[in-house]
């Protein structure tokens, strides 16, 4: 969307990792949301700390992978 900005991060709950993703349009984010088919969880800005969180800083809080193949 342009001139949005847009926010990730990971948030770890029952085992599992939740993408977590936020826009400054919350209509946006929410459409975004229903179309993903996988467990999602929207944050708030605030609660992102307010930072843009790249893909390698999400790799960095992924476990390490349990055999030694392609990590997608």
């Amino acid at each position: 969307m342009p001139g949005a900005t847009w926010y990730f991060g990971l948030t770890r709950e029952g085992g599992y990792y939740h993408i977590v993703a936020v826009s400054t349009s919350q209509a946006q984010v929410l459409r975004e949301m229903r179309s993903f088919s996988g467990p999602t969880a929207v944050a708030t800005r605030d609660e992102l700390g307010g930072v843009g969180i790249g893909e390698r800083e999400i790799a960095k809080w992924l476990p390490p992978a349990q055999d030694k193949g392609d990590r997608t």
